[in-house]
């Protein structure tokens, strides 16, 4: 017998869910919509917690905040469910001649990282690059809250003087996005 039932695993992911500020992403109002009305399928999330358990490896039951690891995924299929349903924010957009960076040479930097992360990966070509132009399309604001974090990184570290600012613009730094999320819940988990 394990400390949580299925149905009370799944909820408590979607109450931690719930709770997550990601009004960047999507209004609240979306979250809701997309948590009611949401197929969700944990099972077998639910199946490698208890497996940890039972081998007492660390796992959600014990240490809760582990489901922090599940929340990336969440994320992701809400705000994708938001933006066909039309629950993103209106996007605030910024005076890109004070960067170094335009947001086209952005997403492409980013478009570029995610097609080579992903076939290091041994994911097929066509479908990164499906995966790409499904995505981050040019031309559309599809990365763009990415290139709003880097600029506020930028803003950050130039009013400290500090010199991490000549790093945010660079591939490496924007290759940064997609490993610890795009392509994590994308393609690493198939």
């Amino acid at each position: 017998m394990y400390p949580l039932t299925y149905e009370e695993f799944k909820n408590k992911l979607l109450d931690i869910f719930s709770k997550e500020d990601c009004n960047k992403l999507f209004t609240d109002e979306g979250k809701q919509d997309f948590i009611s009305n949401h197929e969700f399928d944990f099972h077998e999330s639910y199946e490698h917690e208890c497996e940890n358990y039972d081998d007492k490896i660390e796992n959600i039951f014990d240490n809760p905040e582990i489901a922090s690891e599940y929340m990336l995924g969440l994320i992701e299929d809400c705000h994708s469910y938001c933006i066909e349903r039309g629950f993103v924010p209106q996007i605030e957009k910024v005076d890109e001649i004070k960067y170094p960076m335009t947001y086209d040479e952005f997403l492409r930097i980013l478009r570029e990282k995610i097609y080579q992360d992903a076939v290091k990966h041994n994911i097929s070509p066509e479908e990164v690059q499906e995966f790409i132009d499904s995505e981050f399309r040019l031309g559309t604001d599809d990365g763009y809250y990415y290139y709003k974090i880097s600029c506020e990184a930028y803003d950050k570290y130039k009013s400290e003087n500090h010199p991490a600012a000549d790093c945010v613009f660079t591939p490496r730094a924007i290759g940064g996005y997609h490993v610890s999320g795009i392509n994590a819940t994308k393609f690493l988990y198939l």
